[in-house]
């Protein structure tokens, strides 16, 4: 999906001057990287009014370990995900939450499916959206999860040998 941001404008042209490739990800593509394996999950609709839910969601896996990855996907595409997927592929070690933790993503059911020990929340310090929401920390708290965030711990560094996560935080 294209954007009239600035952000998206220089990443484009970033692109372009590199030479690099744009491949549009479709659901169920599989690459691998190394010894990773990812699938994208999503975006699975092409007729969004919310640019978030274009967000492509996939999933990381790493020997016995596995990453949600989930960039600004909000509700709408986790319904899909769910509708789509099994709970067996959802289930994951780390999810990194949706749209910096707003109310408008991590439903309930998709934590459930995703199951995660750890939640990384991309935010700004400070930041005049409010994020993360209030709600959204509770349900990750009750989910059993570990939270880290960016707006409190910095830099947020995961390790994987394939059977466990390290996590390393730098302010």
């Amino acid at each position: 999906k294209e954007s009239t941001s600035k952000t998206y404008q220089r990443m484009m042209t970033a692109i372009d001057a590199s030479g690099a490739t744009v491949i549009t990800p479709e659901p169920e593509m599989e690459f691998t990287l190394g010894s990773m394996t990812v699938t994208i999950l999503a975006p699975i609709s092409t007729k969004y009014t919310d640019t978030n839910n274009y967000s492509v969601v996939m999933k990381l896996e790493f020997g016995e370990t596995s990453f949600m990855m989930t960039g600004d996907a909000e509700e709408k595409s986790e319904l899909e995900i769910l509708a789509k997927y099994s709970a067996d592929l959802l289930k994951c070690d780390v999810l990194k939450v949706g749209h910096h933790g707003s109310a408008t993503s991590t439903t309930l059911d998709f934590l459930k499916a995703v199951s995660p020990s750890i939640a990384l929340i991309s935010c700004g310090e400070g930041n005049t959206y409010g994020h993360p929401y209030a709600a959204t920390l509770q349900k990750l708290e009750a989910a059993g999860a570990r939270i880290y965030r960016t707006d409190e711990q910095g830099s947020i560094i995961l390790t994987s040998d394939g059977k466990t996560v390290t996590v390393k935080t730098t302010k």
